[in-house]
C-alpha cells in the first residue's frame, strides 16, 4: 500500500491560495516569524529603569515599592537617584524624608537608638527644608511631627529626657492633638520628678484619646 505524502496536481490546485494573495501571505508569515524570533531572543523581563536609566519617575516608583515592602534603605537610595536626575522633584524629596524616619523607626525597634536618632535627624533636616520651600504644606508638617515624635522616643530610650521633652513639645506645636506625644511627655516629666507637669500631660493625652486611660494611670494621677 502506497501512502501519498503530497497532494495530487488536482488537489494542489484546489488547496493553493489564489495567486493575487500569495505575496501578502508570504509577508505575513515572514513578519510572524520575525516577531517570534525577537520574543525568544529578548530577556524575559524588562523594567523602565533598564530601558531608560534617566527616568526619575521610575526611581520614584521603585522607592515607593521598596518602602511598602519595609525595605527603607533601598527606598532611600531610589529616592536619591530620582532626585539626582530631577533635583526639583518635590514628591521624591518628601518621600525621602518619610523613608528616613521609617528607617529610624526600624532601628529603634531593633534597639539601635544611635542609628534611630541619626535617621530621624536626617528626616527632620529634609522635611524642614522642604516645608520652607513649599510654604509649610500641611502634609509635610504632619510628617515632620512624626519625625519629631520618633526622635523624642529614641532620646527617651537613651534616658536623655531633656531632649526627649524638647522633641515631644515640637511635635505638639505642629499637631496639638497628638495624644501619644502628650502621654510620652508625661512619662518623661515623671522621670524627672516633675509630677505636676506629668499629670497635666497625661490628662491632656486622655482627653484627646480616652483609650490611653488605664487604672494604673488613674492611680498615678490621683496619688500625685
Amino acid at each position: 500500500m502506497v501512502i501519498r505524502l503530497l497532494p495530487t496536481r488536482k488537489q494542489w490546485k484546489k488547496w493553493s491560495l489564489p495567486s493575487k494573495h500569495t505575496t501578502i501571505a508570504l509577508y505575513v508569515g515572514i513578519l510572524s516569524l520575525v516577531i517570534a524570533l525577537i520574543t525568544l531572543l529578548l530577556p524575559p523581563k524588562h523594567n523602565t529603569i533598564e530601558i531608560k536609566p534617566d527616568y526619575a519617575k521610575a526611581y520614584y516608583n521603585q522607592g515607593i515599592a521598596y518602602g511598602g515592602q519595609g525595605k527603607h534603605d533601598q527606598a532611600i537610595e531610589s529616592f536619591k537617584r530620582a532626585i539626582a536626575i530631577k533635583p526639583d522633584y518635590a514628591k521624591a524629596h518628601h518621600n525621602l524624608g518619610i523613608a528616613y524616619y521609617n528607617q529610624g523607626i526600624a532601628y529603634g525597634e531593633q534597639g539601635k537608638y544611635d542609628q534611630a536618632i541619626e535617621f530621624c535627624q536626617k528626616a527632620i533636616s529634609k522635611l524642614e527644608t522642604l516645608g520652607v520651600q513649599n510654604g509649610n504644606s500641611l502634609a509635610i508638617k504632619l510628617d515632620l511631627a512624626k519625625a519629631y515624635y520618633n526622635l523624642g522616643v529614641a532620646y527617651g530610650k537613651q534616658g536623655k529626657h531633656d531632649l526627649e521633652i524638647e522633641f515631644y513639645q515640637k511635635t505638639i506645636s505642629i499637631k496639638p492633638d497628638y495624644a501619644e506625644a502628650y502621654y510620652n511627655l508625661g512619662v518623661a516629666y515623671g522621670e524627672q520628678g516633675k509630677y505636676d507637669q506629668a499629670i497635666k500631660s497625661f490628662k491632656r493625652a486622655i482627653d484627646i484619646n480616652p483609650n490611653l486611660d488605664s487604672p494604673e494611670l488613674r492611680k498615678y494621677i490621683n496619688s500625685n
